[in-house]
């Protein structure tokens, strides 16, 4: 979401990776792109609209010593940051250089597809959603071909 807002308002980016993340539209929340979120988090929001983190394991992150690491940097996010909609409404990210990185072990594949759709280059990581925890030198190796 973030990335795509930001080509709106920017000269200065050039070209957007998306890794393994939403890809929206103008005036689409992560709510209305992800049926069924909004129920969960907002029934899990505090009084101060936050969410609860959500474990490392539910990104697909195995490994102990990684989710030791993890766990006490993993912070509540704010409610809004999935219900607030994108305004875009020029849509510049559409005319920049676009690519995905699939990780195929998350639910976020379709994002990609959208992406390679409308002209842009999808690569996959055969991990969960957090590959620069769990494929660091993968990731970095696609970023560094790819993305520059």
């Amino acid at each position: 979401m973030v990335i795509t807002g930001v080509a709106e308002h920017s000269e200065r980016v050039g070209k957007l990776v998306y890794l393994d993340g939403i890809v929206p539209e103008h005036g689409q929340s992560v709510f209305s792109l992800i049926r069924g979120l909004e129920t969960d988090f907002k029934q899990s929001a505090d009084r101060q609209g936050l969410v609860p983190p959500w474990a490392p394991e539910n990104f697909g992150v195995t490994n102990p010593e990684d989710i030791a690491w993890m766990t006490p940097r993993l912070t509540p996010m704010p409610l809004l940051t999935h219900a607030e909609k994108l305004h875009a409404p020029r849509m510049k990210a559409k005319t920049l250089p676009r690519s995905f990185i699939h990780c195929r072990q998350f639910g976020l594949g379709g994002f990609g597809e959208k992406i390679r759709r409308e002209g842009g280059t999808v690569f996959a990581l055969n991990t969960g959603h957090d590959a620069m925890i769990t494929r660091p030198q993968e990731l970095a190796a696609i970023l560094l071909k790819h993305a520059w």
